[in-house]
């Protein structure tokens, strides 16, 4: 079964972009219909304008090659663009809680009560891991949350290697409603999943001690549950393809674990009794999906490690996985609550889908859409 492939490259790259024009037309789906009646027009009008781009970013990068560093540049006017546009927004006014749930946890913190009790302006409480907080510290801080979309989006444009990646990178981003939203909302859930796409290209790229990447892995798992999923898929490709010893793989996970467990103490060394009554675990699966459902979406993710050709395959599968597990917690609550609910009324989070695109994103650009061998090259 090694090196076994279920699709084919070609079919990869395909759903890899299929995935990608679907959560930006889901967006536009959700978020349109609250300003104007041909919200389904505006979907639509966001795919295809996105279709064109990326079927025509052959021309458009022989275009911008006549300015060097184009791509770096358009990304930064877009990027300050939405920035001010979120300045116009005030956070009070907003309705994605991810904010006030940062918020309202390093002052319950602060005030020396208990983090996993804190509630959102919603009344919502956190269901993040500790480490998710420490890394949205600065912003608290700071008061603004926006910035932290923009900080992963060049976080992943300097983890491509060529002008070429980098331009397909940029036409994707600029014409992504996801990222308008991210930052609009000051939503953190594309910051989250491209330190996971750095991580994992660190964990396969480079020699760095391994105790150091088993506490990296560690703190980025004290961030969200589902991540445990892609590096399940990553160790296993790993051991199966030689990348580690047996030994080395253990120790990295022993040393994973262990920093993700000390992440959690300096927030409930002093409140033990409530991290039984209130802590992530519980917050996770009382909101996402029943344990079973989960179990079975982390069964399936392991298998899919078996099916890895090589480590790009490991940010396609992830993706997958993440895609997946996000598809069956919208068809469970669909299920439980009807459509109308659980996707008008937002029982169910469309931006949970946003988890998976940074994978696809950084697979279709590295591995899938190298421009063709008839354009200018530098």
């Amino acid at each position: 079964m090694k090196n076994a492939s279920f699709v084919t490259e070609k079919h990869k790259n395909t759903i890899a972009l299929a995935v990608i024009l679907f959560v930006n037309c889901v967006f536009a789906i959700k978020y349109a219909e609250r300003y104007t009646d041909w919200y389904m027009l505006v979907a639509a009008f966001s795919v295809i304008v996105q279709l064109l781009l990326f079927a025509k970013r052959n021309v458009i990068f022989e275009k911008l090659q006549k300015i060097k560093h184009s791509s770096f540049f358009i990304l930064v006017i877009c990027s300050a663009i939405f920035l001010f546009l979120a300045s116009q927004v005030p956070l009070e006014s907003l309705r994605v809680n991810r904010w006030s749930v940062i918020t309202s946890f390093w002052d319950c913190y602060f005030n020396n009560l208990y983090v996993y009790k804190a509630k959102a302006f919603d009344g919502i409480y956190p269901g993040a891991m500790p480490f998710y907080f420490v890394l949205m510290f600065p912003f608290y801080l700071l008061r603004e949350f926006s910035y932290v979309t923009v900080i992963a989006v060049f976080g992943l444009y300097f983890l491509l290697k060529t002008e070429k990646q980098k331009g397909v990178y940029m036409l994707l981003i600029v014409s992504s409603i996801t990222f308008l939203y991210e930052v609009l909302t000051r939503s953190t859930i594309f910051f989250n999943s491209v330190l996971i796409v750095a991580s994992l290209y660190y964990f396969f790229n480079t020699k760095t001690n391994i105790f150091f990447k088993g506490i990296v892995i560690g703190l980025l798992l004290s961030t969200r549950n589902v991540y445990v999923f892609v590096y399940g898929i990553a160790f296993i490709y790993a051991l199966r393809n030689s990348v580690y010893s047996f030994r080395n793989l253990l120790t990295m996970g022993v040393v994973a674990l262990l920093t993700f467990a000390a992440t959690f103490i300096p927030f409930v060394i002093n409140h033990s009794t409530e991290f039984s009554e209130a802590n992530p675990f519980l917050m996770e699966t009382s909101a996402f999906m029943p344990p079973l459902l989960t179990f079975l979406c982390v069964i399936i993710s392991l298998l899919f490690a078996f099916f890895a050709k090589n480590k790009s395959d490991i940010f396609f599968l992830s993706g997958v996985t993440l895609f997946l597990t996000i598809v069956s917690y919208f068809a469970y609550h669909i299920i439980i609550n009807g459509f109308h609910t659980a996707f008008w009324g937002s029982v169910a989070d469309v931006t949970y889908f946003i988890f998976c695109v940074p994978f696809f994103l950084y697979f279709l650009i590295e591995n899938g859409s190298k421009l063709p061998k008839q354009s200018v090259t530098h």
